[in-house]
């Protein structure tokens, strides 16, 4: 076994010696004794539990702290009493996470677009006066989510053609407000980012790994930071099951989270993001199934009256309204086999759209195996529920009217079919 050198040693030998670090873009100098005699105090939690020592904030001063330990392999090398090792331990308890990350804002367009004053407006009078920076943040992100929506026609065109010439254009943003709310994900960060320069939090935009671009093409989210937290920020996560669909029909947000690793942390976290989740909800009447309890046994024609009757009445569009009919038919068929929800492209609108998404509903009491029983059913926001035949679907995808828009998707008792080209 390494014999270990005396701590008293240490002492001596750091007798006059400075400890210097950058913290926040900031340079500190640090008496190194000063830190290690800190480490061997009778109160050092009672000491950590106060905002500063000696005019610096605690966490950096503990963050300088924990460091000189680590670069100086001070448990590795050095006898230590209990003391001195449990202090250490209630250091790394600590969340040091976010200090020297985000520093800066980074993000290359930042000064070559502007958002609609009108949206702008909207978002900042909506604002409750009694939150702090980060509830206002967190607040605006969610209220985003809840007014803006997926570009349909980006979608049922798998990220091509006109939509995507479209969305690629800066300017395009300043169009966008409550009433022309279409957007793609880095439509919506870009927003963001102008009402986080607003709230002055610091934050990067990060490009999907394949792709260095932080707009008009390819997924991208957001990294910001408030006080201790790493937030990430994904709005469209999944474009069906993101925080863009999921703010409108309550469920769960999984978009806005933080990266700390600390567990008290990351509940303190979603606590705050569920309070004010709760104030946007009353707020804004959002939808939810919560009314909806259909009993396992109850018959699969009782089923699909109250799956048709909520699909019916709901006010959600587009997207949105899609979403909502995947949680409902989650809800009240759960596991079964008796319907299948799938959305394809349709390249024939009357709408001069290159191409709108279509909702396609196959429902069977029999289980979808058995496709002689199977019945088709059409679904738009504008159209509601069509009744469609099984020789229909396949004239239209035999002549590509209708595509897939997955290589995976297959609508049961249907042959072929073209899949739409992806861009990423």
């Amino acid at each position: 076994m390494q014999n270990k050198n005396d701590f008293n040693e240490l002492l001596k030998q750091h007798e006059n010696s400075y400890y210097n670090i950058e913290i926040d873009s900031k340079k500190y100098k640090f008496k190194i004794k000063e830190l290690l005699l800190l480490l061997n105090k009778d109160n050092f939690k009672e000491i950590i539990s106060k905002p500063s020592i000696n005019n610096i904030k605690i966490d950096y001063y503990l963050y300088a702290l924990l460091r000189f330990v680590n670069e100086y392999n001070i448990i590795e090398n050095y006898s230590l009493n209990n003391k001195i090792t449990d202090n250490i331990k209630e250091i790394i308890k600590k969340d040091l996470y976010a200090i020297n990350k985000l520093t800066e804002t980074s993000y290359e367009i930042k000064e070559k677009y502007d958002i609609n004053i009108n949206l702008k407006k909207d978002i900042v009078f909506s604002l409750p006066d009694d939150l702090n920076k980060l509830e206002k943040a967190i607040y605006i992100y969610i209220k985003l989510c809840t007014k803006l929506t997926y570009d349909q026609e980006y979608f049922a065109t798998n990220q091509l053609g006109n939509p995507h010439l479209r969305h690629s254009k800066l300017e395009n943003i300043k169009t966008i407000d409550f009433q022309n709310n279409e957007v793609v994900c880095y439509d919506f960060v870009a927003i963001y980012c102008k009402f986080l320069d607003m709230l002055k939090l610091n934050y990067t935009v990060i490009p999907k790994e394949d792709n260095n671009s932080v707009f008009g093409d390819g997924h991208v989210s957001i990294l910001f930071r408030y006080d201790k937290y790493i937030i990430k920020v994904d709005s469209t996560k999944s474009i069906l099951e993101g925080d863009l669909t999921f703010s409108k029909i309550g469920k769960d947000l999984n978009g806005i989270y933080t990266l700390n690793n600390n567990i008290d942390t990351k509940k303190e976290f979603k606590e705050t993001v569920n309070k004010i989740y709760g104030e946007i909800k009353k707020e804004d009447n959002i939808e939810s199934l919560d009314h909806i309890n259909v009993k396992d046994d109850a018959s699969f024609f009782y089923k699909l009256n109250i799956f048709f009757m909520n699909l019916n009445r709901t006010n959600l569009k587009g997207i949105d309204a899609y979403a909502y009919a995947i949680e409902l038919k989650n809800k009240i068929f759960k596991d079964s086999n008796n319907m299948k929800l799938l959305i394809i492209s349709n390249n024939k609108t009357n709408n001069n759209k290159q191409a709108m998404p279509l909702l396609i509903i196959i429902a069977n009491p029999e289980g979808l195996d058995n496709e002689y029983y199977n019945t088709y059913y059409t679904y738009t926001d504008a159209n509601r529920i069509c009744l469609i035949g099984k020789e229909q679907i396949q004239q239209r995808i035999n002549d590509n009217t209708f595509e897939y828009l997955d290589n995976d998707d297959i609508i049961p008792g249907i042959k072929n079919g073209k899949t739409k080209s992806y861009k990423i």
